[in-house]
């Protein structure tokens, strides 16, 4: 049973991916892609960008199975969190942010 409070549409949380991290990721040139549902997860945010001739993404996924699980994979770096609502989920996208920013974004400086 889902909590009610577990409940946030789609359209907020691409909103709130959007308003914290969309921003620097499109200064640094990504692109986000729309939502896709798979049968396990849900992808919430594909960001992809082509720079010197190679391709580079940052993906987050909500996990189907385990409610309220969200994940960043980064260069085959994985951050997982979780969320009840949607002040739990911001402080989420604030931690993926925070995770791109410091480490994230300068991992492709150095390939």
């Amino acid at each position: 049973m889902v909590r009610e409070s577990m409940i946030i549409k789609d359209k907020s949380k691409k909103e709130i991916i959007n308003r914290i991290i969309g921003g620097e990721a499109k200064n640094r040139g990504f692109n986000c892609d729309s939502l896709r549902k798979g049968q396990l997860t849900h992808y919430l945010a594909i960001f992809s960008r082509k720079t010197r001739g190679k391709a580079q993404r940052f993906d987050i996924f909500e996990d189907l199975i385990h409610k309220g699980k969200i994940s960043l994979v980064c260069m085959g770096e994985k951050i997982d969190t979780e969320y009840r609502d949607e002040l739990s989920f911001e402080t989420a996208m604030k931690k993926f942010a925070e995770y791109m920013n410091t480490i994230g974004y300068k991992k492709w400086m150095m390939h």
